[in-house]
């Protein structure tokens, strides 16, 4: 199996540098030589016939979708040695988990973040494909605050999707009917978008965090969710009233498409005031894992009101230096 460094080629692309690297593959940063632009490249690792298909699966559904909240697949090549690259759209950014846990966001940014990703999910639904995976760490976010959805190499058409039983997706973003292995459709994903707006809103996972797959899955499936309103009682009502219908048990009860959501969030985003209370309303916790607490942004939201008072103080002890240097230290 080849192995590619900086410099190297694969067919007309050049690679610039490893980007990052899972269980199947790699992705790398390359420059298209024939187009004279960035790329990013998704190579496996193995050759596998079953990695091959599943990604060769994830392009083809990618190439239907031209949006720009979805990452844009360009062509697939096949190296020498058998190897399978995705070339991709390149985003210059990171992913939802990442950005939310090292800004201090607004909620206006916040409702922008949930339409755009409600405005993606509306189009690979109106061409029948369910994602199945969504959460935080399977959205990009660009340079430009554009959102991203990737990663849908567990997803399919929505017809195809309940001819294998196997329980897809990541447990603690997993609906309830995808836990309990029941046919699915596109309302799945609106359970996942939930737990996503959710956390966005709240800084807080819907339900009682469990550590194992399976109960993790158990409590989906059982657990009652957290009321947002319990959690954030600034939110709007209706804001809190959409997010808890969101995460309904029962698929019929959940808001019947993502198109109709996108519009929504962004006019509550219109219609809210910011301030700075906002940011500390929401503290960053949007990975359950707790990683983000390590952060500087969580641990200086995590003072609430005490930061003004501290920042006060810093203001006042400041003048009485200048003033002190003025008039004592420096010539008249």
């Amino acid at each position: 199996m080849t192995e590619y460094y900086t410099g190297s080629a694969l067919d007309h692309f050049r690679i610039l540098r490893k980007i990052g690297s899972g269980g199947m593959g790699s992705v790398f940063l390359a420059e298209d030589s024939r187009l004279s632009r960035n790329v990013a490249i998704k190579l496996l690792h193995t050759s596998s016939t079953d990695d091959q298909a599943m990604i060769k699966h994830e392009a083809m559904l990618l190439a239907q979708l031209n949006h720009p909240n979805i990452v844009q697949v360009f062509e697939i090549v096949e190296t020498e040695n058998e190897q399978i690259a995705v070339v991709m759209e390149y985003i210059n950014g990171c992913t939802l988990q990442q950005y939310t846990s090292e800004k201090l966001l607004t909620l206006k940014r916040r409702l922008d973040i949930l339409s755009q990703v409600a405005a993606g999910l509306a189009e690979a639904h109106a061409k029948g494909i369910v994602h199945l995976d969504l959460k935080t760490q399977n959205i990009l976010v660009d340079k430009a605050h554009r959102i991203k959805i990737t990663d849908f190499g567990g997803g399919g058409k929505e017809q195809d999707i309940n001819t294998n039983n196997a329980t897809r997706g990541s447990a603690m973003s997993l609906s309830p009917e995808q836990a309990q292995q029941l046919p699915l459709d596109y309302r799945s994903d609106l359970f996942s978008f939930g737990i996503i707006a959710f956390q966005l809103l709240s800084g807080e996972y819907p339900f009682v965090i469990r550590r194992s797959k399976r109960a993790a899955m158990d409590e989906i499936i059982n657990g009652k969710p957290k009321k947002l309103a319990d959690i954030a009682p600034h939110l709007p009502p209706e804001l809190c009233m959409t997010i808890d219908q969101l995460l309904s048990k029962r698929p019929e009860e959940r808001p019947q498409n993502a198109a109709d959501l996108a519009p929504f969030f962004r006019q509550i985003m219109l219609s809210v005031t910011d301030d700075l209370e906002d940011l500390s309303r929401v503290f960053m916790r949007v990975a359950p894992d707790n990683q983000n607490r390590k952060s500087f942004a969580f641990q200086w939201q995590r003072l609430g009101k005490l930061r003004y008072l501290l920042l006060t103080a810093l203001g006042i002890n400041l003048a009485f230096f200048i003033h002190f240097i003025t008039e004592h230290i420096l010539p008249g």
